[in-house]
C-alpha cells in the first residue's frame, strides 16, 4: 500500500507558501517589466515591487531598506562578503570563522588564502562556539568575524549577541549567515550588533534562487569589492537584471513570517518536540546530536509571560530541528525503508558528495554515530497527523532492524 508522502527535510528547502506563489505570478506575465527600465510604466511597476519587497525584508530584521542588497541567495552573499572583503583590502587581513560553517563560507575562505589568513574555531559538544576561545583568536589585523547564526545540520544557535558586543568593542566587522535562523528566531540586527547578514528565500517559504545581504551602511569599515561586474544594480554591489518575481516572493515570504512569527514559532516548536518525544519513548537506540532539547523547558514555562520573539532567544537549538543517530544502523538503512518520508543525513548542498559531515566531525562524534545520523526538519505545512505517522513508521523500522542491539 502506498503511503502519503511526508516532507521532513525543511532545512534543505521549504515548500513555497501559497500566498507567495500568488504574489509572484503576475510578474511572470502582465507585470513582466525590467526594474531598471526607467522610461515606461512596465519598468516603474517592477521597480515599485522591488522596493516594496526590500521594505518587507528590512522589516523582518528591523533595519532600513537601504541596507538590503538582493542576491541569488546566501551562497552568493557569503562569497561576496568573504571574497569582497579580502580583495578590497590593501593588506593581508585576518578572518575568524568556525569549523561548522556552511561549505560556501569555508570554500570562500580557502579560495582567498593568499590574500587573507583565517582561523577556524572549534565548537563544544553542542556545536556552539566558546566566547573565551573566540576572544583569544583575535589578532591585531582581525577584520571580520564570520559566525553562522544557526547550524544547518544540528541546529545549534550561536551566542550572536555576545559576539556582536565583542566585535563592537574590538572594532571588528561582524558577519552572520542566517539562512537557517531567519523566520525561526527573532532577529534585530542592531540589537545583536550584526554588520552583515545573509539569507535565502527558499528556507522560509519563498522561491529558490533569490536571497539578500544586509549591509550596515553606518559602519564605514565595510568595503566589499563586487564579484559581479555589469550594470551596477543594487548600488554597485551586485550587477545583473533583478529577478523581479523571485524578489517579490522573497518580500512576501518575509512579510508572512514577520506577521505570523508567534503562530509559526509554536507550530514548529511543538511539532518538533512531539516527534522527538515519540522517537525517544520507543527505546529504539536513538541518541541526540547537538544541543540538548531539555533547554526548551524554560521556553514552555515562560510561554504566558513572554512573547514568542523573546522566547526564541532562549533557545540553543532551532525550533524545527532534530538531529539524531540511530544506533548501529546506517542512516541509509532507515531511508530505504521509509521512502515516503523525506529526511537527510546532512547538508543538502553536500549530500551528493561521499564525504563525512565536517559538522559532526567537529563535534567529535565517532564513525558509528556519524554514519547513523539523520537530520529532520519540520515545516510550515507539516501537520500533527503527519508527525504521528512519521513517528510510528520510523520507530517501527528501527525496532524491526534492531537499532539498539549490541
Amino acid at each position: 500500500m502506498n503511503k502519503n508522502r511526508i516532507y521532513l527535510d525543511n532545512h534543505a528547502t521549504t515548500r513555497v507558501r501559497f500566498e507567495v506563489l500568488e504574489a509572484m505570478l503576475p510578474y511572470f506575465t502582465e507585470k513582466f517589466g525590467n526594474a531598471s527600465s526607467s522610461t515606461h510604466q512596465f519598468g516603474w511597476e517592477a521597480k515599485s515591487a522591488i522596493e516594496e519587497a526590500r521594505s518587507n525584508v528590512a522589516a523582518l530584521i528591523h533595519t532600513d531598506p537601504n541596507n538590503i542588497v538582493f542576491t541569488s541567495g546566501a551562497t552568493e552573499s557569503n562569497n561576496l562578503v568573504i571574497k569582497g572583503l579580502c580583495e578590497s583590502s590593501n593588506k593581508k587581513v585576518h578572518i575568524i570563522s568556525s569549523a561548522i560553517e556552511h561549505d560556501c563560507v569555508l570554500e570562500a575562505l580557502k579560495s582567498r588564502k593568499n590574500s587573507c589568513e583565517y582561523t577556524l574555531l572549534p565548537v563544544n559538544s553542542e556545536g556552539i562556539v566558546e566566547m573565551d576561545i573566540l576572544k583569544n583568536a583575535i589578532k591585531p589585523n582581525t577584520a571580520l568575524i564570520s559566525i553562522m547564526f544557526a547550524n544547518n545540520e544540528i541546529g545549534s544557535i550561536q551566542p550572536i549577541k555576545k559576539i556582536g558586543k565583542l566585535c563592537k568593542e574590538k572594532n571588528i566587522i561582524f558577519y552572520t549567515d542566517a539562512a537557517q535562523a531567519l523566520g525561526k528566531i527573532y532577529i534585530d540586527v542592531d540589537d545583536y550588533g550584526i554588520d552583515l547578514l545573509s539569507a535565502s528565500a527558499h528556507k522560509f517559504g519563498g522561491p529558490k534562487g533569490v536571497g539578500f545581504l544586509y549591509i550596515n551602511r553606518r559602519n564605514k569599515n565595510i568595503k566589499l569589492t563586487t564579484q559581479m561586474s555589469g550594470g551596477h544594480q543594487e548600488n554597485g554591489y551586485r550587477s545583473g537584471t533583478l529577478n523581479v518575481p523571485g524578489i517579490v516572493g522573497l518580500g512576501t515570504a518575509s512579510k508572512l513570517v514577520n506577521e505570523q512569527f508567534s503562530d509559526e514559532f509554536w507550530h514548529l516548536f511543538n511539532l518538533r518536540n512531539k516527534l522527538f518525544k515519540g522517537l525517544m519513548a520507543n527505546n529504539t537506540g536513538i541518541t541526540l546530536n547537538g544541543p540538548s532539547i531539555d533547554n526548551d523547558k524554560s521556553v514552555i514555562e515562560n510561554k504566558k509571560n513572554m512573547s514568542a520573539e523573546e522566547l526564541s532567544k532562549l533557545l540553543k537549538r532551532l525550533p524545527h530541528n532534530l538531529h539524531i543517530s540511530i544506533g548501529k544502523l546506517q542512516a541509509a538503512d532507515l531511508f530505504s525503508r521509509v521512502k515516503h518520508i523525506a529526511m537527510s543525513s546532512g547538508s543538502a548542498c553536500s549530500s551528493n558528495v561521499a564525504t563525512t559531515s565536517h559538522v559532526l566531525e567537529a563535534l567529535g562524534l565517532d564513525d558509528e554515530r556519524v554514519n547513523s545520523s539523520v537530520r529532520i526538519g519540520v515545516g510550515h505545512y507539516n501537520t500533527d497527523e503527519e508527525i504521528s505517522e512519521a513517528t510510528l513508521d520510523i520507530t517501527s523500522v528501527l525496532k524491526a532492524l534492531g537499532s539498539n542491539n549490541a
